[in-house]
């Protein structure tokens, strides 16, 4: 997987709507942000099949609800776990020439770097949820 589809799969984003036959969870993924594009290019239907059930009924933009990605989370830990030991790993000869006390600061700002990736990946999922769920495209939808 290249960069630029990890990318990608990071910024998409998991809707969900109520089935109609059987009321399980009925899932699909998107690259979009918000309701007004959706119903831009997919239409303000969309055609969504239940795992459960197996019934494939028309969902209206509006009655779908983003949620935050598990991949990106997922995404967003991994960098913090494999980030933090990594900058370690490559500094820690440098870190002992110094003088103890520059070597502190240095290491507490390095550290930052895969703490702050983290909190940036899990805010932009955070914001991009919920400005998908708190702009409907003309009320709600009547399914």
């Amino acid at each position: 997987m290249c960069v630029i589809e990890l990318l990608a799969l990071i910024k998409s984003m998991n809707l969900r709507a109520t089935c109609k036959t059987c009321g399980e969870d009925v899932r699909t993924r998107t690259w979009i942000a918000d309701r007004v594009e959706l119903a831009r290019t997919k239409g303000e239907y969309l055609d969504l099949t239940c795992k459960k059930c197996s019934s494939t009924d028309k969902y209206h933009v509006d009655s779908l609800y983003a949620q935050p990605s598990r991949f990106t989370q997922i995404t967003a830990f991994t960098v913090f776990v494999i980030g933090t030991p990594l900058i370690l790993l490559l500094l820690w000869e440098t870190l002992w020439k110094i003088k103890w006390i520059y070597a502190i600061l240095v290491l507490a700002g390095l550290l930052l770097v895969p703490v702050t990736i983290y909190g940036l990946i899990l805010k932009d999922d955070r914001m991009r949820v919920s400005s998908f769920n708190r702009h409907k495209l003309k009320g709600l939808g009547n399914g």
